[in-house]
């Protein structure tokens, strides 16, 4: 194939030059010939939409495959604001870094998983305010709905993840809604799907609703503090000379913070709009 040959060609005589290719006919930051040979090894069915050449709600999909086949040339006349968009099905940035090779801005399905664990959710509990929390000793009925959200019990699965098209792991948000909860009766009879609901305007009451969405944003805090630098840090990392590959590993910890900072906003928004009964007895 035609650009098989021009692409190992240009890898004998220099990364510099299958870059400057890349950069030009996609308009994308230079890619390593790693990278590119990556991509060009992935299934047919996986492909790229293009936005902006033809409609703006119709994206065109653009196998990859086809990066295999013809040259680049023609695409040096699509529009300079033509975004090419990564759908391959719902991927995070983890996926798009170890196997392409790059990071996606704003990537509606990133995420950071943590583990279900109880002393972690106490902490983050009680730096909400939330007085005496039992995450790490819950009671008989609160280990039932648990167990039924496979988060206690022999084969339990304690990943769980904070972003996502979800915002929150529904998993989660019913294990916060029901431990928080003061209504054991409520919770009991509640469905777990409406639990696992962001969605679902506070199905435990207001009081409880509150509990959860502060505990939740404290999480995102500690979540946040984990990390070895802050925002500010890397945005002032990527503005120095960096190596193109400490420049995606700064831009994949950047856009997981800028995501953990997002759904703060969105759980801060929510506790705003809950009556006064959701603030008192904290």
């Amino acid at each position: 194939m035609r650009i098989l040959s021009e692409l190992f060609t240009i890898a004998h005589k220099g990364t510099h030059m299958l870059d400057s290719l890349f950069c030009e006919s996609f308009f994308l930051r230079p890619a390593s010939v790693r990278a590119i040979f990556n991509i060009m090894s992935k299934e047919k069915k996986k492909r790229f939409y293009t936005h902006g050449c033809i409609s703006q709600k119709n994206p065109l999909p653009f196998p990859i495959i086809f990066a295999c086949l013809f040259s680049f040339l023609p695409f040096l006349g699509c529009p300079l604001d033509l975004k090419f968009m990564a759908h391959l099905r719902d991927l995070t940035n983890d996926f798009f870094l170890l196997d392409y090779g790059f990071v996606i801005s704003s990537n509606p399905h990133d995420h950071v998983e943590l583990k279900y664990d109880g002393v972690l959710l106490d902490a983050a509990a009680i730096a909400a305010g939330v007085p005496s929390p039992s995450f790490s000793s819950p009671t008989e009925w609160q280990r039932e709905i648990l167990s039924q959200l496979n988060l206690h019990g022999d084969g339990a699965f304690l990943k769980v993840n904070l972003g996502g098209e979800e915002k929150v792991d529904g998993r989660l948000l019913a294990a916060f809604r029901a431990v928080l909860s003061d209504d054991r009766e409520a919770a009991q009879k509640s469905d777990l799907s409406t639990l696992m609901s962001l969605s679902a305007e506070a199905p435990l009451g207001a009081s409880a609703e509150g509990k959860a969405l502060r505990t939740l944003i404290a999480l995102c805090v500690i979540s946040l503090q984990h990390f070895p630098t802050k925002i500010m840090e890397d945005e002032s990392i990527l503005k120095g000379d960096i190596s193109e590959s400490t420049r995606l590993a700064v831009e994949f910890r950047l856009q997981k913070k800028l995501m953990i900072v997002d759904l703060m906003r969105e759980l801060t928004r929510r506790v705003k709009v809950l009556p006064k009964e959701a603030f008192l007895n904290r």
